[in-house]
């Protein structure tokens, strides 16, 4: 088998009809197969994917686990089930817009032995009602030498969209063989930053898929207890790829204060004032830059954060200058 699509899918209803038509329509001079793999949903998605299964039982397999198992451990799975000699992927709640994409991606990876994975620019589509059309499209994120592609991975200036991938399943053994990422919440970013290790990564610069970037989702829960334990177990997942592959200090240093400013904000809006004090602390002491917007803020919420009157005059106020500083860049742009 040359290609296989790999469908992840959890709860997502009113999505996944889309992502696997999406695979269905795909025009190629090759056969494919399509593996759908589910982490026991409950809300419809196992119905959906079995009549599809049902429809066209040549060409998709459908699985379902017995009990939730994460979203890690079901892409493995996923991953380990897939025959082809390439794998695309595609989230239960993205779609391919491009139906030749499968046959650009392999016929590059075909031509192009030294690459691991092609990715693409795509739409993004916010809360189901905003479209961002070709993402990248004002940015120039890709004018990165291959040797440095692994760092840029880590801190977000090479940000790849899973939706829009395809590998060569050959290099992603080394990620499905370290059983120490089950224990994360992030699946993506390890595995590019694997195959990044192994090989070249090519941008093909034409928009295939739609992103959905929803609320509720694992990454952007309504929940902020939610989105700051997700954060806090991504700071366990980049410091364990900062350790076992050695990472520059200077590369280190750039994640981790953006991280920690993501956690510091999320900590101080759940009210997790322990976690503000401890995180503040190391930001301070170990990789604070010079920017200092960002030291004034948290230095404002460092005094929100000693009890709960002081978070409710810290948080109103911080909502007052967000809209002084809005309609004052407003001002200033049409001066």
């Amino acid at each position: 088998m040359l290609l296989s699509v790999c469908i992840i899918t959890y709860n997502h209803r009113n999505y996944i009809s889309q992502a696997i038509t999406g695979a269905l329509n795909q025009v190629t001079n090759f056969p494919f197969e399509i593996i759908i793999y589910d982490d026991h949903s409950f809300d419809g998605t196992s119905e959906i994917c079995n009549e599809f299964a049902r429809k066209y039982p040549n060409l998709i397999k459908y699985y379902c686990n017995d009990f939730n198992i994460g979203p890690v451990k079901n892409f493995k799975k996923a991953i380990k089930t897939c025959c082809g000699r390439f794998i695309a992927i595609c989230e239960g709640d993205d779609y391919w817009i491009d139906n030749n994409k499968l046959h650009k991606q392999v016929d590059f990876l075909l031509q192009n032995e030294d690459y691991g994975m092609v990715h693409s620019n795509a739409h993004i589509l916010l809360n189901n009602k905003k479209l961002i059309k070709d993402f990248y499209k004002n940015t120039e994120p890709f004018l990165i030498n291959n040797d440095k592609v692994s760092n840029a991975i880590l801190n977000k200036s090479y940000p790849i969209f899973t939706c829009t991938t395809c590998l060569r399943t050959k290099f992603i053994e080394t990620y499905l063989d370290d059983t120490e990422y089950d224990n994360f919440l992030m699946a993506d970013t390890p595995l590019w930053f694997e195959i990044s290790k192994v090989s070249k990564v090519f941008y093909l610069d034409q928009s295939t898929a739609i992103r959905r970037l929803t609320r509720g989702s694992l990454s952007n829960s309504h929940s902020r207890k939610k989105n700051l334990d997700f954060l806090l177990n991504g700071l366990s997942c980049l410091s364990y790829i900062f350790n076992k592959h050695n990472v520059d200090l200077s590369t280190q240093k750039v994640v981790y204060e953006e991280t920690y400013k993501n956690i510091l904000i999320n900590a101080f809006l759940a009210k997790d004032y322990n976690i503000y004090k401890k995180y503040y602390e190391e930001l301070v002491n170990n990789y604070f830059s010079t920017d200092l917007s960002y030291k004034l803020r948290f230095k404002f919420y460092n005094f929100g954060s000693k009890c709960n009157f002081c978070w409710v005059i810290t948080y109103l106020l911080d909502i007052i200058f967000r809209i002084i500083r809005i309609i004052y860049r407003r001002f200033v742009k049409y001066l």
